[in-house]
């Protein structure tokens, strides 16, 4: 079954889907939350608040304005924030996380990975406390974005995007 909703870009959205699907959201400008026990999620060209949650799947968040929370048992992420909010969070249980922002952010990073690396392009330093693990800190400009970045096993990295 596919199941196409239309909403007003202005109306605050929720879908959760209890099983398993794909959800996706496009050119919203209110608060978003989507969440699903086994799918991936794309979240494209929104603005306002989001929040996506998959059980099992890949979740991509492209050309985002606001905060985002975004949080994932088993699979993937990749975040592209355009504007960042006060807030961004991305945890993965298992998988890889990617974020983005625009190279002249100003923000808070407290990255930590239980097994696996970080890496990032803003020159902060990585720390190895233990064999498998790897964690980041660090402030940037005027420190206005909370960045918090999570993932039991899998490697993060923190970079910079140029938006058209």
């Amino acid at each position: 079954i596919e199941v196409k909703l239309e909403v007003p870009p202005d109306i605050p959205l929720q879908v959760v889907m209890k099983g398993s699907g794909g959800l996706v959201a496009e050119d919203r400008r209110a608060a978003t939350e989507l969440a699903t026990g086994r799918g991936d999620v794309r979240l494209t060209r929104c603005a306002g608040a989001g929040k996506v949650q998959t059980g099992h799947g890949m979740v991509i968040v492209y050309d985002h304005r606001g905060d985002l929370d975004v949080e994932v048992g088993v699979g993937g992420v990749q975040v592209f924030v355009r504007e960042p909010g006060q807030r961004l969070r991305v945890i993965d249980n298992l998988g890889d996380v990617q974020c983005y922002v625009p190279i002249d952010a100003g923000f808070r990073v407290d990255a930590r990975v239980e097994t696996g690396k970080i890496a990032n392009g803003f020159g902060f330093e990585v720390q190895r406390p233990a064999a498998y693990s790897a964690t980041m800190a660090g402030s940037r400009g005027d420190g206005r974005t909370e960045i918090v970045l999570r993932a039991g096993t899998g490697h993060l990295s923190l970079s910079h995007k140029t938006f058209d």
